[in-house]
């Protein structure tokens, strides 16, 4: 791509096409219900979004919270949904839910009027459009979402709730790709594709691909320029409304 130097962060270009007649179910869908992609099935979806799961050498929730006190987590009563403790080898742990912006129970239309919230409070830059797109049967339904994710944080919260939302559509008669590039501390290039109920993930040196690659998944040159200029006017409309910004 010759888009130009991209700023430090993880650009985002999401495509979903399903038939229009499955939108509504499709929004309803619980992100955390979700086929896992090929491979994955047995790890557990990891983002804060959802809630952070902690598990601490505790015997009781009191004992759990002041563990995680002296290791400078902070972790009031109010942010802890669920708790349990076991015994592992003879020793007693404790494992503490905490709530997340979203929850457990988020559903795709949560997570896509998430996207737009954290845009408009001027904390996290993305678009989200939904439309019949003309070039296609009146029965289907596109789905673009272009974002920008300004650190590491920001990248593991939306990458996994992302890849739900895609399983989602494929349970529904539909697919598309997600794309996730940039430079944090580590290259990111991050890729899934949702087609026919399976969801397949790739993560690359970002190198690796091809132009041509880059295009199919959905973050050619164009794409990544009008990311760039839709970023740049966001942070301007941040600025002059006195928006949190990026953090």
């Amino acid at each position: 791509m010759t888009a130009g130097p991209l700023p430090r962060g993880v650009f985002v270009s999401v495509r979903i096409d399903l038939p229009g007649t499955e939108v509504d179910r499709w929004r309803a869908e619980t992100l955390l219900r979700q086929a896992r992609p090929e491979g994955d099935d047995d790890r557990p979806v990891e983002s804060s979004l959802f809630g952070d799961e902690l598990s601490f050498a505790a015997a009781s929730l009191d004992e759990a919270l002041e563990v995680a006190a002296r290791y400078g987590v902070a972790l009031p009563v109010s942010a802890v949904e669920s708790w349990d403790t076991e015994d592992v080898d003879g020793s007693a742990w404790t494992t503490v839910r905490t709530r997340g912006v979203l929850g457990r129970r988020a559903t795709v239309g949560g997570l896509l009027a998430h996207l737009v919230r954290a845009a408009r409070s001027g904390d996290q830059y993305a678009e989200v459009h939904e439309s019949p797109a003309p070039h296609r049967t009146e029965d289907r339904h596109l789905v673009t979402i272009r974002g920008y994710l300004p650190s590491w944080d920001a990248y593991a919260d939306l990458a996994e709730p992302l890849t739900c939302l895609l399983a989602a559509a494929a349970s529904h008669g539909g697919g598309g790709t997600a794309f996730m590039l940039g430079d944090l501390s580590v290259d990111v290039c991050h890729l899934v594709r949702a087609v026919q109920g399976a969801v397949v993930a790739h993560s690359y040196d970002k190198q690796d691909p091809s132009d041509e690659e880059f295009a199919e998944w959905g973050l050619d040159e164009a794409t990544a320029t009008g990311i760039l200029a839709g970023l740049t006017a966001w942070r301007a409309r941040a600025a002059g409304s006195g928006g949190a910004g990026e953090r």
